[in-house]
């Protein structure tokens, strides 16, 4: 089987190493020069997963490409989207005129609800199935060449009469995979959950670091208990993603500081020294998905006019988006982040992060907040 993976990045090199370790399969990484040199340099494709063996892959077989003409050319069976939400727009127009053959099926395996209505978009001759990761993937910070996942987690994917043949090579990878009927569900899911990603990229601290500290899971905790309220009038039917209803985590979250580390490092299997994605975007000054987290919870808010009950997600949503502009004007230099306490957004949050707020008054409000950092 022909396997493509678009957007070969920490998620996608996670998953693509381990199918081509198989042996089984043809695997193309499609992704950025920069991935493309820090494996050469490296000499080896390595990921570490949790609970199972380091894999490691000599650079000289992986096939990876820049060019978007070579994706078609080698006529996929099946295509692994892992790019970005703000890259996909972007990635399949560079493709201009160029077809997949109807046969290529398309797994968008990324953060977000809505990319795979997207996708459907742009390949309309293409069957598209949505998928969720649960876990992280991060550069070792040691010395920045491996592919370390951050917790233990199932992978799903969208089930149809195309999905079986690429759950089975998923399997055979060592892959943890479930297939379900309810994708939408499971991604609202994995959005309440993700909602801790913008938090620890605002914290400038480690994840278990900051889920050692109630004032930031107090943040998160009202961060879920807002989406989940929207979904319910929305008529969203969310489906958990830890194993246990989500319903249950602000009740968790509520719990003292050294019984949140024991879950998270030894139930939920954080690993010290992990990160989210977007504390890695800060860092490497790329836009975040923060529309696709934060952001997608208060568009339905606002949809259904329940804007003024999420003034946690909006001022989560605007805190980040000031990094992003800060960050595009060149303020602070480049791989400047923040480093906030969990009582700073909490304040921003409560006094902030109203639609009622004038403009100006907010403006002054994240200044106050992000240049004492």
């Amino acid at each position: 089987m022909k396997i493509a993976v678009f957007g070969a990045g920490n998620i996608g090199c996670f998953f693509g190493a381990q199918l081509l370790h198989t042996g089984a399969h043809e695997v193309l990484f499609v992704g950025r020069q920069r991935v493309q040199n820090l494996i050469r340099n490296a000499g080896a494709l390595t990921v570490v997963p949790v609970n199972r063996p380091t894999i490691s892959i000599p650079a000289d077989k992986v096939s990876f490409v820049t060019d978007l003409q070579d994706l078609i050319a080698f006529d996929p069976d099946y295509v692994l989207v892992t790019l970005k939400g703000p890259q996909v727009q972007a990635a399949f127009k560079e493709l201009g005129d160029l077809r997949f053959d109807e046969k290529t099926v398309f797994i968008s395996i990324q953060n977000g609800a809505r990319n795979p209505d997207l996708i459907r978009t742009l390949v309309p001759g293409n069957l598209v199935l949505g998928g969720m990761v649960p876990f992280n993937v991060t550069i070792s910070p040691e010395d920045g060449s491996r592919f370390c996942q951050g917790s233990g987690g199932t992978l799903y994917i969208e089930q149809s009469a195309k999905t079986e043949p690429m759950a089975l090579a998923l399997r055979e990878a060592g892959i943890v995979i479930q297939v379900s009927g309810n994708i939408t569900g499971v991604l609202y899911g994995k959005i309440a959950t993700n909602l801790n990603n913008a938090i620890n990229a605002l914290s400038g601290i480690g994840l278990l670091a900051e889920l050692s500290q109630r004032s930031y899971r107090h943040i998160w905790s009202r961060c879920i208990t807002e989406a989940l309220s929207v979904y319910f009038a929305a008529g969203i039917v969310s489906l958990p993603v830890w194993g246990f209803p989500t319903e249950f985590m602000p009740y968790m979250l509520s719990l003292p500081d050294f019984v949140c580390v024991l879950l998270f490092r030894n139930v939920i299997g954080i690993k010290p020294g992990a990160g989210s994605s977007m504390a890695d975007d800060f860092v490497n000054g790329k836009p975040t998905e923060i529309g696709d987290l934060n952001g997608e919870i208060v568009r339905l808010a606002d949809e259904i006019g329940k804007g003024d009950d999420v003034p946690y997600c909006r001022g989560v949503l605007w805190l980040v988006q000031e990094v992003e502009r800060r960050q595009r004007s060149g303020w602070g230099g480049a791989g400047w982040r923040p480093k906030l306490t969990g009582e700073q957004i909490r304040v921003f949050c409560t006094a902030g992060a109203s639609n009622t707020v004038a403009p100006a008054a907010v403006d002054i409000l994240v200044t106050a907040i992000l240049v004492v950092t």
